[in-house]
């Protein structure tokens, strides 16, 4: 049965010992060492204040209640031997016993003779249970200062034969005295129930041992004093001798006041006059366990199972086989804890038998490792056992686990054993003698590798040898020994055929690659080690830049890479594999391969626009910390004015990568990287967008062209040769070009501003192939975006400086002498204009020499609408003669409609003109126009319709065609009324309003529609 114990202590004999001798009794004022009334130090062999001081703490003898009686209680007072342990490591035997009442009158008196020595063994202490020697009572001849003994007093009843006797069919009671008797009459007839009785008080103490120092570590027994020491006696011979020295008792404290609180020792004795009564029942549970000899009650623990191993030493004493039992337990050793069978201890013999003969197995070797009392079986035979387990621990993993110790003792041997087979050719039985050494050094991997280079032969290695010693390191999986490896001798001077062995295996890659990269130094292996590295796969090549992080010297760095890098197609596509395989390297070595491989020229344009390279290559330089601006500003270089225009795509992928590169989680970029890459991205949106109507804000794209010293003229002037010039002088392209490079130019509205704006329009028109051209260009811009006060100084100032043409400076208005556009000439213009809308005439320039007839022709221009209309007006008329012809009242009115839709749509033509035409409006206001002036129109036609329709029921008409012609007018005029308002918007929308007369065309189509709708409604109504 394993048992688990607290720090064994030696066991101690007292032969030689000196017993300091106290005596605790009840003193009267002036006696004994203190001179305190009360129970006292009487007498001591020491003056050690603590052992005093414990001396007179321990608990006071006291008789179980219902024995408090006058008379002589010698014949029944308890008697009390304790084994304590004091603080400081030593023990107390301590002997109780009754005083009768004397002279004195003290009631309940006791004398306690109490021995104080380093160690007492519990065997040795009950064996003194009743001796003659014990100090029993006070006597006033007695000195303050005793003598220590010289040993422990002599043996009383307790013993071997005590033991024999009361686990015999018939126990004897020949012990002399009455009074001594050790086993009660009511288990005298009953043997089954008194070996019962030693198998739970082993149980009992064993419990309470391995307990301790828990909260349930005590062991109570309801008993008389007498039987309490007898079982306690077995106890301590029958439990293992160091599990048995831990044991301390008393075989008899007071049940009512002290059992609760006593903590000195872990098993206590205890009886009450009327044992019927029993004990509490938490002293069963909670408080620890207990047992009832009277009524044969115990803790539930203390059941024995069917395979305990009590019954066998029980049996042993109960046959008198003491000898039998100390030669068992002197072969297990001293220092087992474990309570093992006869069975158990017979094959321990045998086991030991087989040992010294040389027979023993491995299997046995583990079985006698794995008992407690093997090992003193072990111990006897050394010599012999580490042969046996020396030679078994090379195939049997279970032996190295079972003598790990042991195997460490004789390292040497193994590390010597080792290296001899490592010496010779061919023999592979050093693996494991290697292997039982790294089992027993995994926990001190650093001694472990000095044990592998002391036993490791001489270069040069092998093949085979040099793989298989690599293949045994690499299964340990301890970082130390990879770190030590990687500039290790295994790995260095390989041959061809040794790396071709090395590739080909399974062994840990990051050991190849440190191979390979060795291997790159010597002229011989370096072409192999080349072709193995740009063939390997990717697990090899990303073990490779891991290893090469490693590296701290820049010069070793550069001489790994120039071969697997030469500046050919085979170190592109490596290059290529590990920007795929997101390679970590310095920033130092980045820049220098870059170089080293022409990266950053224009021939590597290819590749970097194919896959992912340049987005690889961009996440690789994040990755290489701080200090990387120099090859960022290089990468930016690459981007220049020819993004934008004529927006090369070469520098398009560049700038997106590195836009990518800059909004993507992780490390930032330099600063001025950041800038530079918004810079570029606002300049490209701007251009390509090229709206007069971009939100970008101006200025910062302004300060992004001078921060990367772009000329905004040089820029505009080339998108204009590249975009503006091919489409000709399309309105709508040229306006909005003219308005997206106006907020490059001063937004100022002074002369000097147009004279700015101007003079980058004509820098634009140098690249015009024709000169006549570059003039249509040139008064174009003059006549929509020069002002007229403007206009004729600007175009006389750059005709003088030869800027424009002369045919441009011939084509521009020139003023007066005396008035340049005068506010009286503008407010002319203006008016004229307003003519020209309203009636398609102008009025005549007095500044111009005109004939009568071109004037006539002018003016007989804008009637061909009206023409247009009649003629149109004729042709409906034919088409709705039908109805014409059925109701003559509505024939009357057709004249009527006509001139009334054309009055109408004059009207609001010249509201419109005479309100919004000459000055900007806001669309709030003028859609409150429109809409008054449609009611009004809707209010006048209604007002007609009525009037009409009630005169054509006058003059005989039918209701059906007053109504048809009331409706008709209605809608007619607001028709009519729509038309007036929308001309001029369209004709300003489409900045015609100088080409068409309004009036005219208004007037025309409003009759048309009048007279559409007019026949339209007759049509429905009088059919």
């Amino acid at each position: 049965m394993q048992m688990t114990a607290t720090e064994p202590r030696p066991r101690t004999s007292s032969g030689s010992a000196k017993f300091d001798q106290i005596y605790v009794t009840h003193c009267l004022h002036g006696e004994g060492r203190f001179g305190q009334a009360g129970f006292n130090v009487q007498a001591s062999s020491t003056e050690e204040p603590l052992l005093l001081r414990f001396a007179r703490d321990y608990p006071a003898y006291e008789l179980p209640w219902d024995l408090r009686q006058p008379g002589d209680l010698a014949e029944i007072a308890p008697c009390r031997l304790a084994l304590v342990k004091i603080p400081g490591g030593r023990s107390a035997l301590i002997h109780s016993v009754h005083l009768p009442e004397d002279k004195r009158g003290r009631a309940n008196n006791f004398f306690s003779h109490v021995l104080v020595a380093p160690a007492l063994n519990p065997r040795q202490a009950l064996t003194t249970w009743a001796s003659p020697e014990w100090v029993t009572h006070r006597n006033s001849a007695t000195p303050l200062d005793l003598t220590p003994l010289a040993g422990l007093p002599s043996a009383g009843p307790l013993n071997d034969r005590a033991v024999t006797a009361f686990l015999q069919a018939t126990a004897s009671s020949e012990q002399g005295d009455s009074s001594l008797q050790l086993v009660p009459t009511r288990l005298s007839d009953d043997p089954e129930q008194r070996q019962e009785l030693l198998r739970v008080v082993l149980r009992g103490c064993q419990i309470a041992i391995e307990a301790f120092p828990a909260a349930r570590c005590r062991f109570y027994i309801l008993a008389e004093p007498r039987l309490t020491a007898l079982l306690l006696y077995a106890a301590a011979r029958l439990l293992p001798d160091a599990l048995g020295a831990k044991l301390t008792f008393s075989t008899y404290e007071h049940a009512r006041r002290d059992l609760r609180s006593y903590k000195y020792a872990q098993v206590v004795g205890t009886i009450i006059a009327d044992p019927t009564k029993g004990l509490d029942a938490d002293l069963y549970t909670t408080r620890g366990y207990a047992l009832d000899t009277f009524k044969h009650e115990y803790s539930t623990e203390l059941a024995a199972d069917a395979s305990t191993e009590f019954d066998d030493w029980i049996q042993l004493a109960a046959t008198g086989e003491w000898r039998t039992l100390d030669k068992v337990r002197q072969m297990l050793g001293a220092n087992n804890t474990t309570l093992v069978s006869f069975p158990e201890a017979r094959q321990a013999y045998q086991l030991s038998t087989r040992l010294t003969s040389g027979q023993a197995e491995a299997e046995e070797l583990i079985a006698l490792r794995q008992t407690p009392w093997g090992q003193s079986i072990l111990d006897a035979n050394g010599e012999r056992v580490w042969e046996l387990v020396r030679e078994a621990s090379r195939s049997n993993e279970r032996v190295r686990e079972a003598f790990a110790d042991l195997l460490r003792q004789n390292l040497h041997d193994l590390e010597r054993r080792a290296a001899e087979h490592l010496k010779e050719p061919g023999s592979m039985d050093w693996r494991s003698y290697w292997q039982t050494l790294a089992f027993v050094l995994k926990e001190d991997p650093r001694e472990l590798w000095e044990v592998f280079e002391r036993m490791l032969p001489g270069s040069p290695y092998p093949a085979s040898l040099r793989l298989a010693l690599l293949e045994e390191l690499c299964q340990l999986q301890l970082p130390v020994i990879r770190y030590k490896l990687r500039g290790h001798a295994l790995l260095r001077n390989c041959r061809q055929e040794d790396l071709e062995l090395l590739v080909g295996s399974s062994l840990d890659r990051e050991l190849v690659v440190w191979a390979l990269c060795y291997a790159l130094f010597g002229w011989e292996t370096r072409p192999t080690a080349v072709a193995h590295l740009h063939a390997g796969d990717d697990p090899l090549l990303k073990t490779f830049w891991q290893q090469f992080q490693l590296l701290q010297n820049e010069d070793q760095r550069r001489a790994v890479l120039a071969p697997l890098f030469p500046p050919s197609e085979a170190g592109a596509r490596f290059f290529s594999r590990s920007l795929g395989n997101h390679i970590q390297i310095k920033y130092e070595t980045l820049v220098w391969l870059l170089d080293w491989l022409g990266a950053l020229t224009n021939e590597w344009n290819n590749f970097w626009a194919e896959g992912d390279h340049l987005g690889q290559l961009l996440e690789t330089l994040r990755r290489s910390g701080q200090g990387t601006g120099e090859l960022w500003d290089r990468l930016c270089s690459r981007i220049d004015r020819e993004l934008i225009v004529p927006g090369d795509p070469m520098q398009r992928v560049f700038l997106m990568e590195l836009a990518a590169a800059k909004e993507r989680p992780g490390p930032s970029l330099p600063e001025m990287t950041v800038q530079t890459i918004a810079d570029w991205v606002l300049l490209r949106e701007h251009f390509e967008k090229a709206s007069a109507e971009d939100a970008a804000d101006q200025q910062a794209v302004i300060d992004a062209c001078n921060r990367r010293g772009l000329d905004p003229v040089d820029l505009l002037a080339s998108y204009f040769v590249q975009y503006v010039l091919p489409c000709g002088l399309e309105k709508e392209v040229l306006d909005d070009f003219v308005g997206f490079y106006h907020r490059f130019c001063p937004s100022g509205g002074e002369f000097q501003d147009y004279s700015c704006r101007l003079l980058w329009w004509l820098r634009f028109l140098e690249a015009c192939p024709e000169e006549s051209t570059k003039a249509l260009y040139q008064r174009y811009y003059l006549e929509q975006f020069v002002p007229h006060e403007f206009r004729w100084r600007l175009v006389e100032e750059t005709y003088r400086a030869g800027k424009i043409s002369s045919a441009v400076y011939e084509s521009i208005l020139k003023p007066t002498a005396s008035l340049q556009l005068s506010e009286k000439a503008r407010d002319s213009e203006r008016d004229g204009l307003f003519l020209f809308q309203v009636a398609g005439v102008r009025p005549p320039n007095p500044n111009e020499q005109q004939s009568r007839t071109l004037a006539i022709w002018k003016r007989f221009y804008w009637l061909c609408p009206g023409i247009a209309g009649g003629i149109l007006a004729f042709f409906l008329c034919q088409i709705y003669k039908a109805q014409m012809g059925k109701v003559a009242a509505f024939v009357l009115f057709v004249p009527a409609v006509f001139a009334l839709a054309e009055a109408v749509a004059s009207q609001a033509l010249g509201m419109m003109l005479a309100r919004f035409g000459h000055q900007g409006a806001g669309l709030s206001c003028l859609r409150k126009f429109i809409v008054w002036e449609l009611l009004t129109g809707s209010m006048l036609g209604g007002s007609c319709g009525l009037i009409f329709g009630l005169l054509a029921r006058f003059a005989g008409g039918s209701m059906p065609s007053a109504l048809a012609v009331g409706s008709a007018c209605v809608l007619a005029l607001a028709t009519a009324s729509a038309i007036g308002l929308a001309m001029p918007l369209l004709l300003r929308r489409f900045q015609i309003e100088v080409l068409l007369s309004g009036g005219a065309l208004a007037r025309a189509l409003a009759g048309i529609v009048a007279l559409l709708l007019y026949f339209v409604v007759a049509r429905f109504l009088l059919a």
